[in-house]
């Protein structure tokens, strides 16, 4: 944290009044996207006032209410796939409704949650002359934008990313730095202040995947993963079980490649949890956090983590992580002091990663220590609060639009 001379240093930030964008809502779909926009809500709210931020979201069928500290503008959207997609882009009652917000709240910033929403806020942004930026975050900026999103990312005031591996990717796509502000993903706060609990002897070493099982996520490496695990020597597997929470589409093609292998008593596939306070038991349960995600482009479609909230949830719990040495978890692990990054699509080497770990309690122990006081040092609330005041001090929101 910066000491208090470095905080008295740091400019007046004059506060804002923001209209937020948002594609999805938390209050219907929990995923990272989300999170990240309600907990950036939630920092503006607290620092200029439950006034300060409005978020317009998109209501489809019914929707779980949660008290927030700041205010959200339902639109009603259709669930029918084509009009869904559709209005995932261009809706004119989201339109309608951010210009009557505008001549009521009169925002001083507005920003497109999504990429995919940049070109209505330009619009709006047009039509009111209020300045607008643009959040990203992975996959939808690497490359093959349409050319509208490509072209209003540009035009507005500047990007938030919230990995410097997206940063520098924008960069080496002909965006210019100084337009891009950082801005990470920030420690569930369910899981702020998590006691560190040393682990007792345990017969065998486990091993957690928490994601999705999705056929088109095949890149966070459940695959290599498992052909990993039957690489070690018969001794240390068997001192090894792995664990993979969560549920989709590949779920029994995984399981399918387990019995190939020869390793399905090692592997327990459990369900989907509907909400992250309900990792607590299997964050418990692990001694190391493995998922090698992956990154590059294949089958037409960019792959990979623009960060990677999971492995600050498995710090929280004092778990080292191993992980490929690519994507947004770069941001989080360095290697061999509170993780460990292997070369991407290295079988060999993460088999070893995984046996060296697995076999080395005091090991395992001090990076997991380690990453516990990176991840409460670096991204807890109070941490990210000064990423996200200095945002608004790195990025020009001045002058006509």
């Amino acid at each position: 944290m910066p000491s208090n001379a470095v905080m008295s240093a740091r400019p007046e930030i004059e506060p804002q009044r923001v209209l937020l964008f948002q594609s999805t809502s938390i209050f219907e779909t929990y995923g990272g996207i989300e999170y990240y926009l309600d907990d950036f809500s939630e920092l503006c709210a607290s620092e200029w006032g439950p006034q300060s931020v409005r978020a317009l979201v998109p209501q489809r069928g019914k929707s779980t209410e949660e008290r927030r500290d700041y205010s959200k503008i339902d639109i009603p959207y259709s669930s029918l796939g084509i009009l869904r997609k559709v209005q995932n882009r261009f809706s004119p009652s989201f339109l309608r409704a951010a210009l009557a917000e505008i001549r009521r709240e009169r925002p001083t910033l507005l920003i497109a949650g999504h990429v995919s929403l940049a070109p209505l806020v330009w619009l709006v942004s047009r039509l009111t002359s209020v300045p607008y930026v643009t959040f990203a975050y992975g996959i939808e900026v690497w490359g093959d934008l349409w050319p509208q999103d490509d072209w209003a990312l540009r035009q507005g005031r500047g990007i938030v990313s919230i990995s410097d591996w997206t940063r520098n990717i924008l960069i080496q796509r002909g965006f210019n730095r100084s337009q891009i502000a950082l801005l990470h993903p920030q420690l569930p706060r369910a899981f702020h202040g998590v006691p560190l609990v040393e682990p007792q002897g345990k017969p065998h070493t486990t091993l957690l995947t928490v994601s999705r099982l999705e056929a088109g996520e095949q890149y966070k490496g459940h695959d290599d993963v498992l052909r990993a695990l039957a690489q070690l020597a018969p001794g240390i597997r068997s001192g090894i079980r792995y664990i993979i929470q969560g549920d989709g589409s590949d779920r029994a093609r995984l399981q399918t490649l387990c019995t190939e292998l020869g390793i399905t008593s090692m592997v327990e596939f459990r369900g989907a949890v509907k909400d992250r306070s309900e990792l607590e038991s299997v964050y418990r349960e692990a001694d190391i956090f493995v998922m090698p995600s992956k990154f590059g482009k294949w089958q037409g479609k960019w792959r990979g983590e623009g960060f990677g909230i999971v492995y600050l949830e498995a710090a929280a719990f004092g778990l080292p992580s191993i992980a490929y040495d690519c994507g947004g978890v770069t941001d989080i692990i360095t290697n061999g002091q509170d993780g460990v990054l292997v070369p991407p699509n290295e079988i060999g080497e993460l088999s070893k990663a995984i046996g060296n770990l697995a076999t080395d309690r005091e090991k395992r122990g001090a990076l997991g220590r380690a990453a516990y006081q990176h991840t409460m040092d670096r991204f807890t609330q109070s941490a990210i609060r000064e990423e996200f005041l200095k945002v608004f001090s790195d990025l020009d929101l001045t002058g006509n639009v």
